[in-house]
């Protein structure tokens, strides 16, 4: 747990929020329900999410469109191949200040002890659409395979264009839903990119 992440928490965290397995844990988690239609999916969707797995070339791909500076700021919401950040273009991996999170517990202690020897890591217990971290915070964001599950996608978007910096890049990518592309249509700089049963869209903050 990096010293750094306790000057990134909102005044009003800092008091409901607590220490566990090297796991920051912000208390009470304010998650709004999962997507019902998508759960009704559920069997296309882990069809998809294999796809996601499988070509790990794709990740080169999608990870290699963002810039980044040596010594970044980096929030990570819900993206389990953490090695592919070294595609990041110019970039030493180990000088990254990393921040990732999820709103399952047993998901972060699953990524700790993958990446505890790897990567400079702080986990963070939290929703993506009640991000705890102060505004203009970080350099670059990235959200893979998790966002068509948010209940208000309008609100997580918001959020992570809130904690980004100014001219911060924003990278969402997902299985193919349709009312998650008309939403990013409808956003000022949205690029959008469709291939292989899945959407791709860069945003600024």
């Amino acid at each position: 747990m990096g010293a750094s992440i306790i000057s990134k928490l909102k005044p009003n965290y800092l008091n409901k929020s607590c220490v566990e397995d090297n796991i920051l844990i912000i208390k009470p988690l304010k998650c709004l329900p999962q997507n019902n239609a998508l759960l009704n999916l559920k069997r296309l969707k882990k069809k998809f999410e294999n796809i996601f797995r499988e070509k790990s070339s794709d990740y080169k791909d999608i990870i290699s469109t963002l810039k980044c500076k040596d010594k970044s700021s980096i929030l990570i919401i819900t993206f389990d191949n953490l090695n592919d950040l070294k595609y990041l273009p110019n970039c030493d991996i180990d000088s990254l200040d990393i921040v990732y999170v999820d709103k399952s517990f047993n998901k972060l202690k699953e990524i700790a002890k993958t990446y505890k020897d790897k990567l400079k890591l702080s986990l963070v217990e939290c929703c993506a659409q009640d991000l705890p971290f102060i505004d203009n915070e970080f350099d670059v964001i990235i959200n893979i395979g998790s966002f068509n599950k948010y209940q208000n996608r309008a609100k997580a978007i918001k959020e992570m264009q809130r904690v980004a910096k100014d001219g911060a890049k924003i990278l969402i990518a997902d299985s193919l839903d349709k009312s998650s592309i008309k939403l990013f249509k409808s956003l000022k700089d949205a690029q959008i990119d469709i291939k292989d049963n899945r959407y791709i869209v860069n945003l600024r903050a």
